[in-house]
C-alpha cells in the first residue's frame, strides 16, 4: 500500500520535478507536493505538515544553503535533502554539518527512496525525543511550580501564539473551593470567568504581566455555587517555549484566604470600635466637664432670681438640655468602657423577670411578649442597672422594628465553649458561659448595616428619631462585664441579638438522659450536609466525620439533590441550614421526602424556633440546632435525631 509523503520541492526545472516524482512514485510513495523556485514562495509554503523538502543546490534566486538557513529560523524540524546535478564534495559535507539529512547527485536518483526512509525515520526518532523531553520539562516545571507555591489548589493554562487560552489544566480542589465541578468551569470559559466582575481590570492587567514573562500575585474573589465569593491568593508564573522563545504555559497555584482575610476583617472591626472608644471617652469626659459648668451656673442663676421673672423659665430650658447632653455621654462611657460599674451576683432569670413588666410598656399592645427560660447556669457578676438598661436598648430596637406589631422573645440559655465555638468567636474564653437572647420579628438588617450596628452615632432611623448610642451602649457594657454579643439578622427575617456573660459558678448545665458523645465515635449512619457558608461546612464535617458519621456534604439545595438522585444507600439524616441560597428549605425538604423517605430532619439556624415558627420557615415538632453551635450540641442534637421515634423528616 502506497505511503503518503507530502513533498516540497526547490526546483526551477519542472522536467526534474518529474522524474523525482518518478522515482518516488516507483519507491512506494503516494506524492502530494509543491514547487518553488523562488525565496519568498518558498518562505510561505514552509509549514509543519511536511514530509520532507528536496532542493536543487544552485537556482536563479538563491540556493540550498539559504534555503536549510531559512528553514532553521522558522523553527520547523523537517528532513532536507539536497539533489543536485553537480556539488562539490567539500559543499555537501558542509551541508550535511549544518542539518541537511543527506545529498544525491540526479544522474543517481536510484537511492532516493531509500534516502527518504533514512530521512524520516531519523525524523520520527528525533522528533519522539524531543516531544519526551518536552513532556519531562513540564512534568518537572508543574511539580517544581506546585512545590514552590504550595497551595489549596494548581492550575496550568497551554497559551496560542496570539495570547489565548488554548487548554486548562486545575486540580480537583479548586470543586471544594468553589462547589462547581471540572466541566462546569471549562463550559464557563475557565476558571477565570469566575473572577468577581470589580477584580476583571486587575486580572487583565495581570494576563499581559503573565505574558510578558514576568511571575505575578493577586488576591481574587471567585464566585462558587452558593451565589457567594471566596477570596484567593494566587500566585504564577510563565514557562518560555524554547523552541519560539515565547510564553506558551502558565503554571498557577492559589490558596483560599477567606477565613484569614474575615479574621483580619474582625480584627480591623475591634481596632476600629476601639479606636471609637477612646475617642468617644475622651470626648465624654471633656463635654462633662464643660456641662458641670453650664449646670453649675445655671443652678446658681436660677437660685438668684425670683419665681415670676421670664428669664427662669429659659434658664430652664438650659438645664433640660444639659440634663440630656449628659445623658448622652454617660452613653458614650458605656460605649468607651469607661463607665463606673457596680458590679454584684445576679440571677438573670430574676432580673429579666424584675424588668417584664416595664418591658409590656415599652413594647405596646401589638406586639407579643415571650420570656422563656432554661435551667442550668444563671448567675453572673454584672451592674443589675446597666443590665436593665441593656435589655431595654434592645426592646426599644425591637419594638422600632416592628412598626406594624409581631413577637418579642427573651430566653436565656447556656453554653460551654469548645474549640469549635471560639473558632468561630475570638472573644470568647473556654469558660461557662450565660446566654440571653433577645429576638423579634421585624424588617432585619442588610449586611451593610449589620457592619455598623455597634458605631456611637450610626442609625437607621429619621432624623429626631434616635441617637445611634444605643447599641453602642449596649455593646461597651457587656464588653466591660466581660463578656460579648453576637447578631444575627436578614431583611424580612427579623434580628436576634445574644449577649455571652460569663458565669460565676461551674454548676454544669442540665443536659438531659442523652449526652450526644455515648457511642456516638461508633456511629454509622449517613448524614446529608447542606451549609452555604464554607467555614461552617467545613467545621461540621470534620464533627461528624470524628463521630464515625459518612458525611454527604452539598453547599446548596440544587447540589443537595443532585447528591441524593445518586446515592443508591439510605440517607438516614438531613443536617440543613433553613437559610439557603436559591432553592428554599422547605422544597428540598419536601424532595428528599420522596427519594429518602427513611431520612431524618434537623434544621440549623441562627433564630430561634418561635421566630421561625412566625415565619412559617419550621414546622411545630421538627428539631433545630441553634447557631453557634458546640461540638457536643452537635453530637447530641444529631444523635437525638436519629434515635427519636416521630415520622421521618420530623
Amino acid at each position: 500500500m502506497p505511503v503518503p509523503l507530502h513533498v516540497l520541492f526547490v526546483e526551477d526545472r519542472p522536467s526534474d520535478v518529474d522524474l523525482l516524482l518518478f522515482e518516488l512514485r516507483r519507491s512506494g510513495y503516494e506524492v502530494t507536493w509543491q514547487r518553488v523556485d523562488e525565496e519568498p514562495d518558498y518562505r510561505e509554503q514552509l509549514r509543519p505538515d511536511l514530509d520532507v523538502i528536496l532542493t536543487d543546490y544552485n537556482l536563479p534566486q538563491f540556493d540550498a544553503t539559504t534555503a536549510l538557513q531559512i528553514l532553521h529560523e522558522t523553527g520547523l524540524d523537517i528532513p532536507f535533502i539536497v539533489v543536485s546535478a553537480s556539488i562539490p564534495e567539500e559543499f555537501a559535507v558542509e551541508m550535511m554539518k549544518q542539518g541537511a539529512a543527506d545529498y544525491l547527485l540526479k544522474d543517481r536518483l536510484g537511492r532516493l527512496g531509500a534516502a527518504i526512509d533514512s530521512a524520516l525515520q531519523k525524523h520520527q526518532v528525533r522528533e519522539a525525543r524531543r516531544k519526551a523531553e518536552e513532556a519531562l520539562r513540564e512534568s518537572e516545571a508543574r511539580h517544581r511550580a506546585i512545590s514552590e507555591l504550595s497551595s489549596d489548589y494548581a492550575y496550568s493554562l497551554y497559551i496560542s501564539p496570539d495570547g489565548s487560552v488554548v487548554s486548562e489544566w486545575i486540580t480537583d480542589a479548586f470543586m471544594r473551593i468553589t462547589g462547581f465541578t471540572l466541566d462546569e468551569v471549562s463550559a464557563r470559559g475557565g476558571w477565570m470567568s469566575l473572577v468577581h466582575p470589580a477584580d476583571r481590570e486587575r486580572l487583565e492587567s495581570r494576563w499581559q504581566d503573565l505574558l510578558a514573562g514576568c511571575s505575578t500575585t493577586a488576591e481574587l474573589r471567585v464566585a462558587t455555587r452558593s451565589g457567594g465569593f471566596r477570596t484567593i491568593r494566587d500566585r504564577a508564573r510563565p514557562v518560555y517555549d524554547p523552541a519560539t522563545g515565547r510564553v506558551h504555559r502558565i503554571y498557577g497555584a492559589a490558596e483560599d484566604i477567606t477565613q484569614q482575610r474575615l479574621l483580619e476583617e474582625q480584627l480591623r472591626h475591634s481596632q476600629k470600635m476601639e479606636a471609637i472608644g477612646r475617642l468617644a471617652g475622651g470626648v465624654a469626659h471633656d463635654f462633662n466637664n464643660t456641662l458641670s459648668v453650664i449646670r453649675g451656673y445655671t443652678e446658681f442663676a436660677l437660685e438668684d432670681l425670683p419665681p415670676d421673672t421670664p428669664l427662669r423659665e429659659d434658664l430652664e430650658e438650659i438645664r433640660k438640655a444639659a440634663d440630656r447632653a449628659s445623658s448622652l455621654t454617660r452613653q458614650l462611657l458605656a460605649f468607651s468602657r469607661k463607665q463606673v460599674l457596680a458590679p454584684h451576683d445576679v440571677s438573670i432569670r430574676e432580673l429579666i423577670q424584675g424588668v417584664e413588666r416595664m418591658t409590656r410598656r415599652v413594647i405596646g399592645e401589638d406586639i407579643e411578649l415571650e420570656t422563656r427560660f432554661s435551667p442550668g447556669l444563671d448567675t453572673v457578676f454584672i451592674d443589675s442597672g446597666q443590665m436593665e438598661q441593656v435589655l431595654l436598648n434592645l426592646v426599644v430596637n425591637a419594638r422600632d422594628a416592628m412598626p406594624g406589631g409581631g413577637r418579642l422573645t427573651i430566653s436565656t440559655g447556656s453554653v460551654e465553649p469548645d474549640e469549635l465555638f471560639i473558632a468561630r468567636h475570638p472573644e470568647a474564653r473556654p469558660e461557662p458561659y450565660v446566654v440571653v437572647e433577645v429576638s423579634d420579628t421585624g424588617c432585619g438588617m442588610t449586611r451593610e448595616v449589620l457592619q455598623r450596628v455597634f458605631e456611637p452615632f450610626f442609625t437607621t432611623k429619621e432624623a429626631g428619631k434616635g441617637t445611634g448610642l444605643g447599641l453602642a451602649t449596649v455593646y461597651g457594657t457587656i464588653q466591660q462585664s466581660g463578656g460579648f454579643i453576637t447578631v444575627y439578622s436578614e431583611p424580612n427575617l427579623g434580628t436576634t441579638f445574644k449577649l455571652y456573660l460569663p458565669c460565676i459558678t461551674s454548676r454544669p448545665p442540665e443536659t438531659g438522659s442523652a449526652t450526644g458523645t455515648s457511642g456516638a465515635g461508633h456511629a454509622s449512619e449517613t448524614v446529608l450536609l447542606v451549609e452555604d457558608e464554607a467555614e461552617v461546612r467545613k467545621l461540621t464535617f470534620r464533627l461528624l466525620s470524628r463521630y464515625g458519621y459518612r458525611i454527604l456534604e452539598a453547599a446548596s439545595a440544587e447540589e443537595a439533590l443532585a447528591l441524593a438522585r445518586h446515592h443508591r444507600n439510605p440517607i438516614h439524616l438531613l443536617l440543613t441550614d433553613l437559610v439557603l441560597p436559591g432553592m428554599p428549605s422547605r422544597e428540598l425538604i419536601e424532595e428528599l421526602r420522596r427519594m429518602h423517605p427513611e431520612a431524618r430532619l434537623l434544621l440549623t439556624s441562627g433564630y430561634p424556633d418561635e421566630v421561625l415558627v412566625g415565619r412559617g420557615l419550621i414546622q411545630p415538632g421538627e428539631m433545630l440546632l441553634q447557631k453557634p453551635f458546640t461540638a457536643q450540641d452537635l453530637a447530641r442534637k444529631v444523635r437525638g435525631a436519629l434515635d427519636r421515634i416521630p415520622d421521618p423528616l420530623r
